[in-house]
């Protein structure tokens, strides 16, 4: 109940777009793209192309918006995965366990606020899940080829739970498949989904997979890690005490090698916290067996530890998520005004938590899709794409409307290529036709808008510091020039 009354009442948040883009596309039998961006399966966000082929039959059954569609999706698997982990702590540490830890995962307010987004990661987490739990079936005639297939399709569905396969093939249970077979098992679906994302995207694949292998969060020792202990408690309690006890410590290893690589990938888990989806069953599996080990000494002191372990379970920051984030009557305004302009095929440079609400009434661009067509690149996109990466013209000069939300200020001028295209259209006077909470509306005065001079768009003299470095660098002295005289003019609210 928790899980499908929240969806309704959510925000929409960033990452949600990209999926409910491409399993529309799909739904409908077109070619799926994100923005102006053709997709081959490697970006956005490295989703490859399971999740968006498992979502797109639910918007032939879900009424109502597209979004919805996608987030019953991740409703159904999330609670798939709670029967798994049910099952998984019955089978380490018996009935409590197994209640406990399904428990901890139904209730806790910090998996209940991931549950709620319909991201790519729930395809992955639930796959993981079941291959465990299928690994831990030591049943006469269970099949013993299925584990490795669960592992295999889970980072087919998300490259970075490498980890997962990892653990399986190499811990052998007493009734095991031969080390040839496992690997077939295991790398079969990631070989094709691979292959897939080379013959979609040709040297297109090649240039994004070098700035993902190139993305690395800086690393401060340990320091990131007791951040994010201090965030997420039960999570890291959880995981400490599957460490500990002896049920569950042949399988802490791995999953502390899976925390280590996301905090590797990621630094500061506040900032990423999606990345727990596929940790937080198992640190309620480790509190279940915790809580058993208390109950073996006292029933009452552990039903009272559980009470109080749902009352904080998984406490944490999604403060970024909600950053990311979009109002849904704000973003409905934001379509309607647009609606109302009558754009048909012109395009729109919009953030992508509003951009899948604006299929039908524009053609929707990310600001870093115009900085690759400039041929700077921009976010995880090389800086030389071929022109047949787009399905339609992302340049910022063809767009009709320039969409900034708090998104922009938060991540997106922080990358000095972006907020060079934001420079571009303040030194063309784009004039601010719309605003409301979340969204501010500049407009092309190619396009019969009556520019304004004092216009401010990056508001921020840290930002066209960092536009004017570039453009400097760039040959593009006269943005240089004016980016400077607006740093030196100060913030402007």
């Amino acid at each position: 109940a928790l899980r499908l009354w929240r969806p309704r009442h959510a925000d929409w948040y960033w990452d949600e777009g990209y999926l409910t883009e491409l399993s529309l596309d799909l739904a409908r039998g077109l070619r799926p793209h994100s923005g102006a961006l053709w997709f081959n399966g490697l970006l956005p966000l490295t989703c490859s192309w399971l999740a968006p082929l498992s979502v797109a039959p639910f918007h032939w059954w879900v009424p109502g918006p597209a979004l919805w569609a996608v987030r019953v999706w991740a409703c159904l698997l999330d609670a798939l995965s709670l029967w798994a982990v049910g099952r998984i702590g019955q089978r380490l540490g018996g009935a409590w366990v197994g209640l406990s830890a399904a428990l901890l995962l139904a209730l806790g307010p910090l998996p209940v606020a991931l549950g709620a987004l319909g991201i790519y990661h729930h395809l992955g987490s639930t796959l993981a899940l079941l291959a465990w739990l299928s690994a831990l079936d030591e049943r006469e005639g269970a099949p013993l080829w299925l584990p490795y297939l669960l592992a295999g399709l889970s980072v087919a569905a998300c490259f970075w739970l490498w980890w997962v396969a990892l653990g399986l093939w190499l811990w052998r249970p007493p009734r095991s498949l031969a080390w040839p077979l496992r690997g077939a098992l295991v790398l079969g679906p990631l070989a094709l989904t691979l292959g897939l994302i080379l013959e979609r995207g040709g040297p297109d694949a090649w240039a994004m997979a070098r700035v993902l292998g190139a993305f690395n969060a800086p690393w401060r020792g340990c320091s990131e890690l007791w951040t994010s202990a201090q965030a997420y408690p039960l999570v890291w309690g959880g995981l400490a005490l599957l460490a500990l006890l002896p049920r569950g410590r042949r399988w802490a290893w791995v999953v502390w090698l899976g925390l280590a690589d996301a905090v590797r990938q990621r630094g500061d888990l506040r900032g990423s916290p999606y990345l727990l989806l596929v940790l937080l069953p198992w640190a309620c599996v480790g509190a279940g067996l915790g809580l058993r080990r208390l109950a073996l000494r006292s029933r009452a002191l552990a039903g009272l530890a559980l009470v109080l372990a749902l009352g904080v379970a998984g406490i944490g920051s999604t403060d970024w998520i909600e950053r990311l984030s979009a109002p849904p009557p704000l973003g409905r305004n934001l379509v309607n005004f647009l609606r109302a302009q009558a754009l048909g095929r012109g395009t729109v440079v919009a953030t992508p938590e509003v951009g899948w609400a604006l299929r039908g009434v524009c053609r929707p661009v990310e600001l870093s899709q115009a900085a690759a067509a400039r041929g700077w690149g921009g976010g995880f996109l090389p800086a030389r794409l071929s022109p047949g990466a787009f399905a339609y013209d992302p340049r910022l000069e063809s767009a009709h409307f320039l969409v900034v939300s708090e998104s922009h200020f938060d991540t997106l001028f922080l990358d000095p290529r972006q907020a060079l295209e934001a420079l571009a259209a303040e030194s063309e006077g784009w004039p601010l036709v719309f605003k409301n909470p979340a969204f501010v509306v500049y407009a092309n005065p190619r396009y019969g808008a009556r520019p304004d001079p004092a216009v401010r768009i990056l508001h921020d003299p840290v930002f066209y510091w960092r536009a004017a470095c570039f453009a400097q660098q760039h040959g593009r002295p006269a943005w240089a020039a004016f980016a400077r005289r607006r740093a030196r003019a100060g913030f402007v609210p």
